[in-house]
Parts: structure tokens; sequence; C-alpha cells
């Protein structure tokens, strides 16, 4: 039964569920969306990163079938130099340009 606003207040069939929910259960609940949402804000204050796994060097994630998967041996040695150089090199800015289907067809005149 759904109640309207104009009908008052009336027990549904869902809101009867919340009655036979421990109160200790609800409480942890509303403390953990408290925390979260501090955390969101920012206002739970800073949280260091924890680094849980090896960074590895890029030229063997390019070259690792278990990081990439197939693209491994899809990628062309050229472009797997150019993006080691470019991680390896402190650059911050990589352009590529082009477009599907450059150069497949020659306009007729």
């Amino acid at each position: 039964m759904v109640s309207s606003p104009e009908a008052g207040y009336e027990d549904t069939e869902f809101e009867n569920q919340f009655k036979e929910v421990p109160t200790e259960f609800l409480e942890k609940i509303l403390r953990i969306a408290a925390k979260e949402k501090a955390w969101m804000d920012g206002t739970e204050g800073t949280r260091e990163p924890k680094q849980i796994r090896e960074i590895i060097p890029v030229r063997k994630w390019l070259n690792s079938f278990h990081h990439l998967g197939p693209a491994a041996r899809d990628i062309y040695p050229f472009w797997k130099e150019e993006i080691a150089d470019f991680f390896e090199g402190g650059y911050n800015e990589f352009c590529i340009g082009g477009g599907q289907g450059i150069g497949r067809a020659m306009p007729l005149t």
C-alpha cells in the first residue's frame, strides 16, 4: 500500500520490516554512512595512499601477456618504444592524431 501526503502516515509492509531490525545494527550502518560522507566531503582528515603491489617497469608491462592480454602481441614495436620513451622521459602529454578509415580510399576527380 502506498500512502500519499494527503492521506497522512500509514504503516506499510516495507516500513514494518525495519521494526524487526536490531537497533545496534542500524546504528552501525549509520556510523559507516556518516564516515563515508565525511570521507567524500573531505572532512575526515587526510588519508595516505597505500601501495599494494610492486610497480613494474613500463617495458616489462608492455611485453607482458599477464598485464595486457592479447594486446601485448598486437602493439607494434614502434609504438611500444614510443610509449616506453614517454614514461621514462618524464613527459606529461602525449598527442596522437588519426581517424578511422584514413588512407583507405582515394577521392575520384
